[in-house]
This record gives structure tokens, C-alpha cells and sequence, in this order.
């Protein structure tokens, strides 16, 4: 997702030049797209967008609407500005619209589904932090990020560290994601 946002901000000044290298250099799956904005206006994009992101500035942001959950990748550069988005969950009846992340990983994950809520939400949990770090450098870094509590990972979550780092991938290179290791069963 970084990079398809940062791709993105290379493309021609000219409208149809713009759709035409995104169409080419933004290979797209059911559910992802990216949109060029040129001061403030959009210029050209690939793929259905399924969230309003004309306002989204943050690096890394979750929208939230009645029929989608979105992760977005906001880069800019001087008047440009561009976000690639990937749907996580689609609610009934957009699910039979759209794939989401959801529908990739719980199968393999041998998870039935996933619940994503805002932070405001009744059904929103805590942020827990899971790595197979030392306890003590993933409690300070748990600490430093706000987390509210804190996992060493152990093959008994091993589905549930793989789900963060597929998450992870979507919003980052996955040649920048640290390679994790299975620690020896406690």
C-alpha cells in the first residue's frame, strides 16, 4: 500500500497520462485502489474506492461506513497527494460487492472472521501489541505505543502473529517487515 500511494505521486501531470500509468504501475485486487490528488483535486485513480478519502492526510488510517472497513496509505509531495486503500471487512450485502482482507486471511488462518470496530465502539477491544521481541524491550515499546497490554508471541498465536503481519504488509513494503521467528515452545 506505501508503495502504490508513493508510485502514485510520480504520475504524468496530464489527466489521461495519469490514469493511464496508474492503470499500469497499480495492479489492483478486488478491493484496492489508489486515487491521485492534484491541489486538492482528484486527478486520476485505479480501482473502486469503497471509503471518502478526499480529506485523508495521516500516513496510515481505518475508516470506518455502514458497508466498509478501510485501511488507507496517505504520501504526499508538494500539491500532490495520494492514498491507496485496502478493504478489510465489507458488511452485507457490499460483501458480495467486493473481496476484503478479511475474506483472504481467515480461511487460511482457520479463523471464521474478524471484528473491527472504531475505538469509540462498544464492540472495540484493547490494543494489544504481540511480537517475539524479549518481554522486556515489547514492554517498552508496548509502553511507548499506547498499547494497553502486550503478548510474547508463542506457537499457540502463531495465527494470530501471522494476521498482524499480513496487516502489516498491506500498509508497509513487505521488504521493510522484520523476519520473525518461531521462539522454542514455553
Amino acid at each position: 500500500m506505501d508503495e502504490r500511494a508513493a508510485n502514485a505521486l510520480n504520475a504524468p501531470a496530464d489527466q489521461q497520462a495519469a490514469f493511464d500509468f496508474l492503470s499500469k504501475r497499480s495492479p489492483q485486487r478486488d478491493g484496492e485502489s489508489v486515487i491521485l490528488f492534484d491541489h486538492g483535486r482528484p486527478l486520476a485513480w485505479s480501482g473502486v474506492m469503497r471509503a471518502d478519502v478526499d480529506s485523508l492526510t495521516a500516513p496510515i488510517s481505518v475508516t470506518f461506513n455502514p458497508f466498509y472497513i478501510t485501511l488507507n496509505v496517505a504520501r504526499s509531495n508538494g500539491a500532490r497527494r495520494a492514498v491507496a486503500s485496502i478493504v478489510l471487512q465489507a458488511a452485507p450485502p457490499a460483501d458480495r460487492l467486493t473481496q476484503s482482507v478479511e475474506d483472504r486471511l481467515a480461511p487460511a488462518q482457520g479463523v471464521a472472521s474478524y471484528s473491527f470496530a472504531p475505538p469509540e465502539s462498544v464492540r472495540a477491544g484493547p490494543v494489544v501489541l504481540v511480537s517475539d521481541l524479549p518481554s522486556n524491550v515489547l514492554e517498552s515499546r508496548a509502553r511507548s505505543a499506547g498499547a494497553d497490554a502486550f503478548v510474547r508471541k508463542m506457537s499457540d498465536g502463531a495465527a494470530f502473529v501471522e494476521f498482524v503481519r499480513n496487516i502489516c504488509a498491506i500498509a508497509y513494503s513487505p521488504d521493510a517487515l522484520p523476519v520473525l521467528s518461531d521462539p522454542a515452545p514455553t
